[in-house]
C-alpha cells in the first residue's frame, strides 16, 4: 500500500508547482475581493480531481495489468486511490483553513459571508466535506467506465453539486414556512456530527462498490 501511495504522489509531482501557483493566486484574489470562500472551493475542487488524474495515468500506461502481477491485492489498488484523495483533501483543508484564519484575523474589514472565525472554520469544513463526497461518488464511476467515458458523468456530478443545494434550500425554505416551530433550534454540535456520519457511510459504501467493480475487471 505504501508503495502504491508513493507511486501516485510521484505521478502528481509534476503538477505540484501549478498547484502552489493556483493556491497563491486564489489567496491573493480572495484578499483583494474580500471573499475567501472562493479559494477553498477551487483548491478543494482541484484536490478532488487529482485521484482521477492518477487513474488516467494508470489507464494510459496499462499500470493495472503490471501491478496485479506483483504481491498487491485488488483491494489495495482501490484503497490507494481513496487514500490519495483523502490525504490531498485534508492537506488542502489545513492550508486553506490556516490561510483563511490568518487573512481574516489581520483584516479590519468584514469578509463576504464571514462574520466570525467560527464562520471561517465551518465554511472551510463544509467545502472539504463536499470535496470528499465528490470523490466518493466519482471513483466508483471511474472504476466502472474508465476515465475517458467517466468524464461525462463527472461533469454531470459537478453540475448537480451546484443545482441540488440551491433546489434543496428553496424546498427547505418553503417547508419551514408551513411547519410549526415546536422543536426549537438544533444543538450546535449535531449538524456537523450528522454530516460526518453521513460522509463516513457514503465512503464505506463507495469503497465497497469500487472494490466489487474492480474485482470483476479483467486487464
Amino acid at each position: 500500500m505504501k508503495g502504491l501511495l508513493i507511486k501516485d504522489f510521484l505521478t502528481l509531482r509534476s503538477q505540484g508547482r501549478l498547484y502552489l501557483i493556483l493556491m497563491v493566486f486564489y489567496f491573493l484574489f480572495g484578499i483583494s475581493t474580500k471573499n475567501l470562500s472562493m479559494m477553498g472551493a477551487f483548491l478543494v475542487l482541484i484536490s478532488t480531481m487529482l485521484p482521477i488524474t492518477c487513474l488516467s495515468y494508470d489507464e494510459s500506461c496499462k499500470w493495472d495489468r503490471f501491478a496485479l502481477t506483483m504481491p498487491v491485492s485488488r483491494l489495495q489498488m482501490v484503497l490507494s486511490k481513496y487514500l490519495v484523495g483523502l490525504i490531498l483533501n485534508l492537506c488542502t483543508l489545513a492550508v486553506v483553513l490556516a490561510a483563511n484564519l490568518l487573512a481574516f484575523s489581520f483584516s479590519q474589514a468584514q469578509f463576504s459571508g464571514y462574520a466570525t472565525t467560527k464562520d471561517v472554520v465551518l465554511s472551510t469544513l463544509a467545502v472539504c466535506w463536499v470535496g470528499l463526497l465528490i470523490i466518493a461518488v466519482l471513483l466508483p464511476v471511474m472504476f466502472a467506465f474508465g476515465v475517458e467515458k467517466g468524464r461525462y458523468i463527472m461533469m454531470a456530478v459537478f453540475a448537480l453539486c451546484f443545482i441540488v443545494p440551491a433546489f434543496l434550500s428553496g424546498v427547505g425554505a418553503q417547508l419551514a414556512a408551513y411547519l410549526p416551530d415546536t422543536a426549537g433550534p438544533l444543538p450546535g454540535w449535531l449538524p456537523p456530527l450528522l454530516m460526518a456520519a453521513a460522509l463516513l457511510a457514503v465512503w464505506l459504501l463507495s469503497v465497497a462498490l469500487s472494490y466489487r467493480i474492480y474485482r470483476k475487471k479483467e486487464f
